[in-house]
């Protein structure tokens, strides 16, 4: 899982897409949430999958 801040002019579908994820798939980690517009600056859980999480782990620049 993820924590994702909301930014002004996000959508769940845009947040969606951008993980792969399906946006009912965010709301059922995020009960709270309502319906769109979501409010900037507010804390949601992405669910990811595994494989993504590898994909991101893989990826990350190493210092």
């Amino acid at each position: 899982m993820l924590e994702y801040i909301v930014r002004p002019g996000d959508t769940l579908s845009k947040i969606a897409s951008q993980y792969g994820v399906s946006p009912e798939f965010i709301l059922s980690a995020n009960p709270s949430l309502g319906q769109e517009p979501l409010p900037a600056g507010i804390k949601i859980i992405i669910p990811i999958s595994r494989q993504f999480e590898e994909f991101r782990e893989e990826i990350r620049p190493t210092h």
